[in-house]
């Protein structure tokens, strides 16, 4: 019997998608890690938010790359 390492769950889309969630690959998680770290650069609310939105796309890209080519496509599939 295999015994699970990491925990993982499912989120839901605006679209009705269940979509699982898990850590992210090394290969994202270094994009995304890159990402995060321009947060410290931001000075509005507005600034940080698209960072994390950022942030979301590049994660999206290992679980449901079909959303994952633009913030607008986040934005409109993500609360």
């Amino acid at each position: 019997m295999a015994t699970a390492i990491y925990k993982t769950k499912n989120i839901f889309l605006f679209d009705g998608t269940e979509v699982q969630i898990m850590p992210l690959k090394i290969k994202y998680l270094r994009d995304f890690m890159d990402a995060f770290n321009m947060i410290k650069e931001t000075k509005t609310d507005d600034e940080a938010m698209l960072v994390l939105l950022e942030c979301t796309r590049i994660a999206m890209k290992q679980y449901y790359p079909s959303i994952s080519n633009s913030i607008d496509l986040i934005e409109e599939n993500i609360e």
